[in-house]
């Protein structure tokens, strides 16, 4: 039984250090200005960034919610890949 408990301690920590280690690779792949600690926000903050950015595609520049140029879905897949590419 107590051998169970310090399985289960081990598990928990070994847990612990992927979570910390993978937080840390998230922080730099995503460039974030503070440590990801929840991976939930993370993925939160992407996918509102693209339902905004799909809210304001249209073939002209407004500023529906930030000043963004005609279809800027286009303009950040061109930003995206010139910087992906370089």
């Amino acid at each position: 039984m107590a051998w169970q408990l310090e399985a289960g301690i081990q598990n928990y920590k070994i847990y612990n250090i992927i979570d910390l280690a993978f937080n840390r690779i998230l922080s730099e792949i995503f460039h974030t200005c503070e440590p990801v600690v929840e991976e939930s926000k993370l993925v939160s903050w992407i996918v509102d960034g693209f339902a905004n950015l799909a809210m304001v595609d249209y073939p002209y520049k407004n500023s529906f919610l930030i000043p963004v140029p005609g279809w800027p879905i286009n303009v950040s897949l061109k930003l995206h890949l010139v910087n992906t590419l370089t």
